[in-house]
This record gives C-alpha cells, structure tokens and sequence, in this order.
C-alpha cells in the first residue's frame, strides 16, 4: 500500500486539495466547540428597577444631589411609616451597605442605602433588590440572554458541562462511525449535524432548549475532530504528516472567530455564521475520495484502484505498476474484514464470515493487545492533559486583567504561532522530542505566573500573568498538534479511526472538567489553578519520553503487523 502511494504521488495537487477540504470542516467545528468562549462572556449589567421588599419595607429610586449616581433606599421603618425624600438627610455616603439617617413627621429611622450603578459593573450584592436587570447592550452574549449570574450563574456551569458531555459522545460516536461506515460518513455527517443546529439554536428561546442544541453540536464538532486529521494523513508520506499536523486551521480559524466575535457581538449571529459555513464545508462530501488505506483494509480492493488511480491523474503522474496493483490486491483480498464473496464455498463463506466479525475493530480492539493497551492507557493521559488546560485556559479569558476582546484576539494569534513552529520543530528533533520541548513551555509558563502573583504587583504582574497564559494555551495546543502526528504513526490503519475517536473523547472530558479550573479574582485560586496546570504539562512530559520516535517511518495498517519495534527498522524511502 505504501509503495502504491509514493508511485501514485505523497505530496501532489491531490494531497492539496485533500487537504483544503478536510481541514474545512475543522474550520466549522471550532467555531462550533469554542462559541461559549464568547458566549459565558458576562457583558457587565446594572438594576434596572428596584422591587418593594415587604410590607414592612420602604423602597424607592432616589438621586443625591451631590451625586449623579443613583442610590436605592430602603428604609425598615413601621408599616404606616411616611417618607418624604425631601426630608431625607446624611446622602454623602456612596459605599455599599453604608447606614445613612432621615427624619420623618413623627421619629428618626435607620435604613440602608445600597449604590445603583450606571456604568454596567454592578455586582450581586443589590441582586436580592433587584426586579429587572438590564445588560450591557454593546454584547449579547448567552449570559445577557438568559440573564445568568448572581443566583443564576450556575446554569452557565450546567450549560459547559452538557456540551461537554456532547464532546464526549461525539468523540466516541464518531471514531465507530468512521471505523465502520468511512472516513467521510463521520467528516461530512458531523457538518450537517452542525448545519443543523447551529441553525436551530437561533431560535432558541429558553436556555434549555439551547443547552441541547449545544449538546448536538458538540456531537457534530467531534465527529469532524476525530476524522479530519486522520483522514489527511493517511495520503500523506512521513515529513508531509507532521507539516500537515502543524497547519494551524484550529488556531487561524479560532482568530477568525475572536476577531469576528469582536466585530459582532451577538451570539445569534455568530450561529448564523456557524450555520452558513457548515453548509459550505458540506460540498466536499461530493469532491473527495474515500481513504484509500481505510478501502484496503476493508476489503474494497475495486474502490480502492478507483482512489489509487485518481490521485495519480491528478498528481500528473503514471498510474502504478501492474506489480504494485497486483500486491495491493493481495493486502485488500487478505483483509481481515473482507466480506466473503458470493462464489466462495459454504465452508470458506463460514470462516471468512467468521474472521469478518471477528475483526470488527471497535474500542475493546486497542485493550486486547499488551503494546496497544500500553499505548492507549499513555495518549488518553496525554489528550486528557492537553484538554483540562486548554478548555481551562480557553474558557478562563474572562478571568485574566485586561479587556476581554484584546486578550482572546492576542491569545490566538500566540497560540497560531507556536503552533505553526512546532511541525518543523518535529521533523527536525523528532515527535518524541518536540513533545517534550511544547510540554516544557507549559510548564514553565504556569510555573511562572504563579511565581509572578508572589513576587510582582500592579502592571508588571498582570502583563507576566496574561503573557504566560498565552504561551501555556499555546503549548497546549502544540501539545495535541505533536499528540496526534505521533498517534497517527503509532497505530495501525485498522484501528487509526477509533484510537483518534477515543483520545478526541479526552476533549469532551476536558470540556467537562476544565472550567473548574478557571481561577477567580483571588491570588490563592490563580495559584492553586496554574500549579495543577503545571503538573498536566509535568505528565504530559513524561509520557513523551517514554513514547518510540516514529520520525520517517511508514504507517502501519493491519493490527497484525509486526510490533512497534520491528516495524520502526524499515525507514520509508
């Protein structure tokens, strides 16, 4: 299969084209995955309109005349008490909870008096006095929408947590779907499930009724995640594999996606935009071509010639020799999961029957062996690191000084670049290596922000904490760019699909758990937060060096090829 690849061309115009398609609907899905990164944004609100407490409670908007800010009033007096704001004295405090003393007809009174503000930087202290409460119009977020925080906060939490379990699913699903069915039934299925409700969530006119859609598009945003790498890939030869893996599609679209945020700042309007270029990613499904490897290895040995032939004509070049075409043969007519032909006899229809369920790959297929299971136990810690500091630095912008438009613009743009470093970076150290050298960014960035909370204050402190969020979400993000090139050289085609699938899984588990590791505005919390991050990185680090280096080698495809060791002897021309 190798040889008929590099005769039919490894890096030509099909390779490009490919290429384009299959990382267009990456495009999509992260606008998809990451729109609650916009969405959690609390624009900042004020009271609108102050509400009577009780019976025995006086309530009223009043306005110092020292002051333009507005002040509520709320005065425990007897319930046939009269006030009259004329004869109101003692206003010059503007702190809240401050005790202020009037006079009415008959004694003195104490009361409360609680500043309004009319700046949208409320907070929720004068929540319980609350009876309308008006956002910041200048961003409509899902917070704005459905008014979700003080009390209600937690239904944000609810939110990220089912969409996360909606990563998971998709993951899972995902990774059988494109085992069993193709790569391009999981890719383009994930985009219309993406079309579809990224549509539908615009209408949504009860929180819950958008949880669900994120949920689904969660699904569809990880059905792409697990096959577009994998499919690109399995066409490419060893250097174009990691260069592939370094094309910073997640990174260039997420800065699309900050940017276009900061432009709109409307949440229905980023779906409608979600919805429109998931139909445009769409159009691939009728201009690609199914794996080759994944047509082999199922036995579709007339497909696959199809495949093979095209991407010679395309590439320019002769078609494969007849040798070639013939060996290709041989692997498909042995594929474990070839059907049995209608011409075979009854006994060989039975065992070839027999081998064809029994070779079902699924995900009890990377536990059977001791090196997959070994291998499999090392990624899903590793995608998990990866995920828990992504998510949690993703998430947790909101949380860094600074403006928030600023920050999630300049975080993207410094994780697109270290992303992009990092595929020549791996050929030209190693996969092993270059993990571990994007696995000590992160660390040392965490590190560093909790040594700044201790040792700087003011301006200083707030630039070395924003600066080293970055470069960790950066090398975080190089973490899975280096994680998946190496995977993807790890496992045998037969098994390829549903090891991405379960280690893509590790991102919904890290949606799921990531925004508790979001620090608050307590120095305790950013250190507690930045040192569990350091040690996912300190793992993450270990496990690299404990990986064999794939660098110039061929991808295996059947599960019963020789062990890593064997096959890492012969290198590809």
């Amino acid at each position: 299969m190798e040889t008929a690849l590099k005769e039919a061309g490894t890096c030509g115009r099909f390779q490009v084209y490919h290429v384009v398609f299959t990382q267009l609907p990456r495009f999509v899905a992260v606008w998809g995955i990451m729109v609650m990164m916009f969405g959690s944004y609390d624009p900042g609100w004020r009271c609108k309109e102050f509400s009577r407490l009780s019976k025995s409670s006086w309530n009223k908007t009043g306005r110092n005349s020292s002051a333009s800010s507005i002040y509520n009033i709320v005065s425990h007096g007897n319930d046939d008490a009269s006030v009259d704001l004329s004869e109101v004295f003692d206003l010059e405090s503007s702190t809240q909870s401050s005790y202020f003393e009037f006079y009415n007809r008959s004694s003195p009174k104490k009361g409360t008096i609680i500043k309004g503000n009319a700046d949208y930087n409320e907070t929720c202290d004068v929540m319980e006095f609350c009876d309308d409460v008006e956002f910041n119009p200048e961003s409509i977020t899902i917070v704005s929408e459905f008014k979700l925080v003080c009390h209600r906060k937690w239904i944000l939490q609810v939110i990220m947590l089912v969409m996360g379990s909606g990563f998971l699913t998709g993951a899972l699903l995902g990774g059988q779907v494109g085992e069993k069915f193709g790569r391009k039934v999981s890719l383009y299925g994930g985009c219309f499930i993406m079309f579809v409700f990224s549509g539908v969530s615009i209408f949504s006119f009860h929180w819950i009724m958008y949880m669900l859609c994120l949920f689904l598009m969660g699904v569809g945003g990880n059905f792409i995640q697990s096959t577009s790498s994998i499919f690109s890939m399995e066409f490419l030869n060893s250097k174009w594999r990691s260069i592939f893996s370094a094309i910073p599609t997640w990174n260039v679209s997420l800065c699309i996606f900050t940017f276009a945020t900061a432009m709109i700042k409307s949440w229905k309007q980023v779906h409608m935009v979600t919805c429109a270029l998931s139909l445009i990613a769409c159009s691939g499904h009728f201009l690609l071509s199914e794996s080759m490897r994944w047509l082999v290895v199922h036995g579709k040995y007339a497909e696959a010639e199809k495949v093979i032939h095209k991407v010679a004509r395309i590439n320019r070049k002769p078609p494969p020799k007849a040798e070639t075409l013939l060996r290709l043969k041989e692997e498909s007519d042995n594929a474990p999961d070839k059907k049995p032909s209608s011409s075979s006899s009854s006994s060989s229809s039975s065992s070839a029957s027999t081998s064809s369920s029994s070779t079902t790959y699924t995900y009890l297929h990377l536990f059977q062996k001791s090196e997959l299971r070994i291998l499999t136990l090392k990624f899903t810690t590793i995608y998990l690191m990866i995920f828990l500091t992504y998510f949690a630095l993703s998430f947790g912008i909101n949380s860094l000084p600074g403006d928030f438009y600023f920050n999630a613009v300049v975080s993207s743009i410094v994780e697109a670049t270290i992303v992009i470093i990092t595929g020549p970076l791996c050929n030209k150290i190693g996969r092993r290596w270059g993990g571990v050298a994007v696995s000590i960014l992160g660390a040392i960035s965490c590190v560093g922000i909790v040594v700044s909370l201790f040792t700087s204050d003011g301006e200083i402190q707030s630039t070395a904490i924003k600066t080293c969020a970055f470069l960790a979400r950066g090398g975080s993000m190089a973490k899975s760019v280096v994680a998946t090139v190496f995977m993807a050289e790890l496992y045998p085609t037969a098994v390829r699909n549903v090891a991405f699938g379960m280690f893509r899984a590790m991102a919904g588990v890290g949606a799921l758990f990531g925004p508790f590791l979001i620090p608050s505005a307590t120095r305790d919390s950013f250190a507690i937060c930045f040192s569990i991050m350091a040690c996912c990185f300190g793992m993450s680090l270990m496990i690299f060096m404990s990986l064999s280096e794939t660098n110039k080698l061929c991808l295996m495809d059947t599960i019963d090829e020789p062990s890593m060791k064997r096959a890492a002897e012969d290198e590809c021309a």
